[in-house]
């Protein structure tokens, strides 16, 4: 059996040698090839990963700052378990001032039973990666809703 000074003495050149090949992946194999090869393991990978992960934006991506329905929906459909599950919540006022509605706060996870099957429901900040004029750096940053 082997020690544990063993394993840790294999693991510093393991993660040297991954960490090399990466960066030679990075540098030097070409653009073009890399979208073929990316689909193919994309492929092979799907064949040992059963999940689907799937993105909701917080705002429309038709440039206007108008949240997406589907996001709140979710949002609104995930107060109860969210309330109960996750550590970290906000709040938020609905248009008319009457109710309030919990949520998740950014990098929170909340697992659900949808019609039958265990959802894990991630909320994520993620920045914008283009440049935009805005009074508030805030204005930037795009909330997205995952689940696998």
């Amino acid at each position: 059996m082997m020690m544990m000074q063993d394993v840790w003495n294999q693991l510093g050149p393991a993660i040297a040698t991954i960490m090399f090949a990466w960066t030679m992946y990075q540098n030097y194999f070409p653009h073009e090839l890399r979208g073929h090869l990316r689909r193919y393991t994309d492929k092979l990978v799907s064949y040992i990963y059963p999940y689907i992960h799937i993105t909701f934006h917080e705002y429309e991506t038709d440039g206007w700052f108008e949240r997406s329905k589907a996001y709140v929906a979710i949002e609104r459909y995930l107060s109860k378990n969210s309330s109960i599950q996750a550590k970290r919540l906000k709040a938020s006022v609905v248009k008319d001032g009457q109710s309030l509605v919990l949520s998740m706060d950014d990098h929170e996870e909340v697992t659900d039973d949808y019609e039958g099957a265990k959802v894990w429901w991630i909320s994520s900040l993620k920045e914008a990666n283009r440049p935009t004029l805005a009074w508030y750096a805030k204005e930037d940053d795009n909330r997205e809703g995952d689940f696998c």
